[in-house]
């Protein structure tokens, strides 16, 4: 006797899905985005008490670093940009054998360099001995490159662990509501016609049964690598970043910037990743964690395992 609708079970499957897909990606944001720590770059002629208006802001994450480089105002900028402060000097007459004068309203473009996750001077943080100079964007200690090196590792470990739990859940979720559509019902054995009683045998599909035993060993590797990525970053990213500890120490007077601080990505993005990863866990094991559970004491046991209660219904059979 075919059921012509899902069971509530099947249906509630749909709920860890997006849970799963919502921290895979949040997981994928925290790898393209450069907003990991950011800085506010100030004019020259600004100290800490005046400095309210940032010209442009630097962008630095694992695989990404982003630098503001001023072009006249004349000039079409080819990315988003800040505008500086202004000045007439410009506009006075200048003899006709010197040479003109340097712009002053000038706007900063932000340019992004992607870097590889690793490589010999491929990375977003390497060695003066390495670069050759100590003057590069990406040039750093061995302390802060390893941090920063690690973070971008566990990222990309979490993204494969949250990137393969969702794929698992998809085909737990499409599985059983397939099988809650066809399962069907036979004469029970114990009634003498097996006219008026059924028992309903079902033969279950047996991927049910491995998935949900290492559906969340997998999250809880996302959830932890992702963790690990957020504290190295931390640690690089701003802790280790060059003359930070100089701006604490002179209170910003000798500066012309903001100290690095955390940007969305690091703060936002990948707590999210791994929040949504929790709840993907969760829930999933509600759903699907009996049957987690008795396939584990079936192979305890040395036995097939057969599993009493699904849907309401006695008799099931794992095939």
């Amino acid at each position: 006797m075919a059921r012509s609708k899902p069971s509530k079970r099947a249906i509630a499957g749909i709920l860890p899905f997006l849970f799963a897909l919502l921290a895979f990606t949040f997981s994928l944001l925290s790898v393209t985005s450069p907003e990991w720590a950011s800085r506010d770059q100030y004019p020259d002629n600004t100290n800490a008490i005046s400095q309210k208006a940032p010209i442009y802001t630097l962008f630095r994450s694992p695989f990404q670093i982003c630098i503001g480089s001023p072009v006249p105002a004349d000039d079409e900028p080819s990315s988003t940009t800040t505008n500086s402060t202004t000045s007439d000097e410009g506009d006075q007459d200048q003899p006709d054998n010197q040479p003109p004068p340097a712009p002053t309203n000038l706007i900063y473009t932000t340019t992004c360099t992607h870097y590889q996750l690793y490589g010999l001077n491929k990375t977003s943080c390497e060695l003066p001995s390495t670069l050759g100079t100590n003057l590069a964007t990406n040039v750093g200690d061995a302390r802060q490159c390893q941090q920063i090196h690690l973070s971008g590792n566990y990222l990309v470990a979490s993204a494969v662990f949250l990137g393969v739990s969702m794929l698992a859940i998809l085909i737990l979720f499409v599985t059983n509501l397939s099988d809650s559509l066809k399962y069907r019902s036979r004469p029970s054995p114990e009634n003498g016609n097996g006219a008026n009683h059924l028992k309903h045998i079902h033969d279950f599909p047996k991927i049910l049964t491995i998935l949900p035993t290492i559906l969340n060993p997998l999250i809880i590797a996302g959830i932890i690598t992702a963790l690990i990525a957020q504290f190295y970053a931390i640690e690089g990213l701003i802790q280790s970043a060059p003359n930070n500890g100089d701006w604490t120490t002179s209170q910003g007077n000798r500066e012309k910037h903001d100290p690095w601080v955390q940007g969305k990505a690091l703060s936002t993005y990948l707590s999210l990743s791994w929040f949504w990863a929790l709840l993907a866990g969760w829930s999933s094991w509600l759903l699907w964690g009996g049957y987690a559970r008795r396939n584990v004491a079936a192979v305890m046991a040395g036995s097939e395992s057969r599993m009493g209660d699904h849907d309401g219904h006695e008799g099931v059979k794992v095939k």
